[in-house]
């Protein structure tokens, strides 16, 4: 991995398998770094600069997709922020106006503005995301910054949107800190209105929807064809006349227990070749809904300790008809956790057929400050995965080897001095950055452009101490 000027240089996935859970440091993020100018006023600083580098569709994991949007799709927004040519001070922000056609994917938040000075990390700010804003107030800690000698304040942003509206043109106007911008939409076409349901025959599948910062659940969604089980399920009949039963076994993945309020379980009729509008027809706790929902009768039974639910399901299947059962997975921790992946299964019981998913979260906004022009750092963010998830502590922590190759004698750089331990040949060295479980760690350093860096984690080194989890 190579550190570049003034941007996240990469994103680099590993897995790292510990003794009872799979640890994935996810998404190292480099980031150039450059210095600080002299004081400010107060209140909205226009001379900041602030210039969208690009709009992706993604999906709400920020990985970007291809294609044009949709309102109701989520959106990635990347963009620089300057005051190189201006004065900053405490009280002194900046901000984007994403106009009618965007809101912010989750608000109210707000995120910190860190950068590594002297080796320690600097709170100099903070960004408030509102439905449709995001402000970027600047402390009192930025006159410190500018105090030890930094200038040339400039840094970037990620935001995740959702598109709010249909918009025909090619682009949709933001204000930029004060300058109203013509922002190119992805794709073709504009923002397009939500696409109408229709109905395309199932087969045996599952998913979640989106997880937020605040969300207590995993929804959970199975779906079922009525055409497909026909071939799969011996015995099951769809023509609108006959009584079949539909067994579901659901097994919930580490670090959740099922919601087991019957009312939360709900069996419905997705989509036929009838009617592609969704319709609740019975729930677990014995409330039918509608005349459609008297042909079935539903049950969910749990296992002790609410981990495996068995949905049984009787009644008159229709011809041509996706139908959905919900399976709400309670989070242990209370609220997602960013960096833990969530999984669930189910099995088809009489068919020997089983349908997985996952789901992560990942934080909507991301900011950060460049200091010292021609050095940068890098930032773990750790991912949980495994069967002994709900073992970990909470804050436990692991230290991650950090080999780093130069691309010229240390000697060369001026005033930098390298981090950790630097070999004999003062070209290569080592550290190690201590990191937690489903945070984002900023290494408290930097490295000249061009270095090579490798990142090494060893679960063993957890604490509290990993044999605690055997």
């Amino acid at each position: 991995m190579r550190i570049s000027s003034f941007r996240p240089a990469f994103r680099h996935r590993t897995v790292v398998r510990g003794v009872t859970a799979s640890l994935a440091v996810l998404a190292l993020l480099l980031t150039m770094l450059t210095a600080l100018t002299t004081p400010a006023r107060a209140a909205q600083n226009p001379d900041i600069d602030v210039t969208v580098t690009s709009l992706d569709k993604s999906d709400a994991n920020g990985i970007v997709q291809s294609g044009f949007l949709r309102v109701g799709d989520v959106a990635k927004l990347a963009f620089t922020w300057d005051a190189g040519d201006t004065d900053v001070s405490s009280g002194d922000y900046f901000s984007i106006d994403l106009g009618d056609a965007f809101r912010n994917r989750e608000y109210p938040r707000t995120n910190p503005m860190t950068v590594t000075v002297g080796g320690q990390q600097v709170t100099i700010g903070s960004c408030q995301l509102q439905e449709r804003t995001i402000t970027c107030t600047f402390n009192d800690e930025v006159e410190t910054v500018k105090e030890q000698g930094g200038s040339l304040l400039r840094g970037s942003g990620e935001a995740l949107l959702i598109a709010a509206q249909v918009v025909e043109a090619e682009t949709a106007d933001m204000d930029l800190n004060g300058t109203t911008t013509a922002v190119d939409l992805p794709g073709t076409g504009g923002i397009l209105p939500q696409a109408q349901p229709t109905y395309r025959p199932a087969t045996f599948s599952k998913v979640a929807t989106p997880l937020a910062a605040t969300s207590t659940t995993v929804p959970w969604s199975i779906t079922i064809g009525t055409t497909h089980l026909e071939s799969i399920l011996p015995g099951f009949v769809a023509d609108g006349t006959t009584e079949s039963t539909v067994v579901l076994t659901e097994e919930a993945g580490p670090g959740q227990t099922f919601v087991t309020n019957l009312n939360s379980w709900v069996f419905r009729r997705a989509s036929s070749a009838e009617s592609a509008t969704s319709l609740n027809l019975v729930n677990a706790a014995g409330r039918v809904y509608n005349s459609p929902g008297e042909d079935f009768t539903y049950t969910v039974e749990f296992n002790d300790d609410a981990t495996v639910a068995t949905m049984t399901i009787t009644g008159i299947f229709e011809p041509d008809t996706n139908y959905s059962v919900n399976a709400p997975g309670g989070i242990n921790s209370g609220t997602a956790v960013e960096g833990v992946i969530y999984r669930n299964s189910v099995t088809l019981e009489g068919a020997d057929v089983t349908a997985s998913a996952e789901r992560y979260y990942t934080d909507s906004f991301k900011i950060a400050v460049e200091l010292a022009n021609g050095f940068g750092g890098f930032e773990i963010t750790k991912y949980l995965d495994g069967q002994a998830l709900d073992e970990i502590a909470a804050g436990t922590t692991f230290d991650v080897d950090v080999a780093y190759t130069l691309s010229q004698a240390a000697s060369e750089y001026t005033g930098w001095t390298p981090p950790g331990t630097l070999a004999d040949d003062g070209l290569t060295g080592t550290t190690t950055l201590t990191v937690t479980m489903g945070k984002v760690t900023v290494y408290p350093g930097s490295f000249p452009a061009g270095t090579q860096i490798t990142l090494t984690e060893d679960p063993a080194t957890a604490s509290p101490d990993a044999s605690a989890y055997q």
